[in-house]
């Protein structure tokens, strides 16, 4: 019999620390500092030269009038490439309530490097300030604006993938639904989901043997889904809540983009993201899927050998699109 624990390398750099550390938060007040400081050092990790990659700040109108931040990062060869490029729209992770746009820079620099393509980083507004659905038509609203000034952007409108992490990833769902059933003139071209959040009624039996390598709790979970949902609908199978921000709740997939997904076996939502990609692959779409041995959410956050080989694999899947 196996003994669940994490792949080597991540446990000798990170194994004590998890196991030591103080996560009993009961509030999304004590929750967001903590997602906020370790999302900010996971980006920090991904520090890469910023030579032949420009920056650019491009305000957005959300649905409401208000005005958010999408931060491009370009391959400044891409500016005079002889045929509009393929681009990313990038969303960002933090349960919904933390985490930045701006500070996603430091990844989308290295990945928009990697894959010689233009990046797009979606400063969306969190809750519970902003519970659903600001989050979700946040990155619409960028999304649409991406598209609709392409020629500004040399690239093509049609082109446009959605990629995000975590909450993020759910949002990048969330998009492809909002964009399918609104009829928009442009949708995504395909849709990145990394470690996607998915569903809010997911729990685990107070002993499962994985519940002590999550490195997202279960109890982070439920403080999060009801910072953006409101606690009286968080978890609830009869509640109102939007399949756009909860979008395992769907009950049609079809006529969706492509997706690739991929996700840490010791994740916890491991098992709503096989689940989503079951239910993509029966509805008729595209899916390719990879699950990660022995390796909690976020994994390829921490800097490691695990970082370079996951990153890798979805810039050869970007390449395809």
């Amino acid at each position: 019999m196996s003994i669940l624990g994490y792949e080597p390398e991540f446990q000798e750099a990170f194994g004590s620390l998890i196991a030591t550390r103080n996560a009993n938060f009961t509030t999304v007040d004590e929750l967001k500092p903590f997602s906020h400081r370790n999302i900010e050092a996971f980006f920090l990790s991904y520090e890469s030269p910023t030579a032949g990659i420009e920056t650019v700040t491009i305000p957005v109108t959300s649905f409401d009038g208000a005005s958010i931040n999408v931060y491009q990062t370009v391959p400044t060869h891409t500016h005079n490439a002889a045929s509009p490029q393929s681009a990313v729209l990038y969303i960002h992770s933090g349960g919904h309530c933390a985490g930045s746009g701006k500070s996603a820079t430091h990844l989308t620099t290295r990945y928009a490097r990697a894959a010689g393509i233009p990046f797009f980083s979606v400063e969306y507004r969190l809750a519970p300030d902003y519970p659903a659905p600001y989050g979700v038509e946040d990155v619409l609203a960028a999304f649409m604006h991406v598209a609709e000034h392409a020629h500004d952007f040399n690239i093509n409108p049609h082109k446009i993938v959605v990629m995000g992490h975590s909450s993020g990833g759910g949002l990048a769902a969330g998009l492809c639904l909002l964009a399918r059933d609104r009829k928009l003139a442009f949708r995504p071209a395909k849709q990145f989901l990394l470690e996607p959040m998915l569903d809010d009624r997911t729990v685990i039996a107070p002993n499962d043997p994985m519940a002590k390598l999550f490195t997202w709790t279960p109890t982070m979970n439920k403080i999060a889904w009801e910072a953006v949902l409101g606690a009286d609908k968080a978890g609830k199978e009869d509640a109102d809540v939007s399949t756009y921000v909860s979008p395992a709740r769907a009950s049609d997939l079809s006529d969706l983009p492509p997706a690739y997904i991929d996700i840490g076996a010791l994740d916890l939502f491991v098992g709503e993201t096989l689940t989503y990609a079951q239910r993509l692959f029966r509805a008729g779409i595209e899916v390719e899927m990879h699950v990660w041995p022995a390796l909690p959410h976020m994994h390829d956050f921490y800097g490691l050998s695990t970082t370079t080989r996951t990153m890798g694999t979805r810039v050869s899947a970007l390449r395809k699109t």
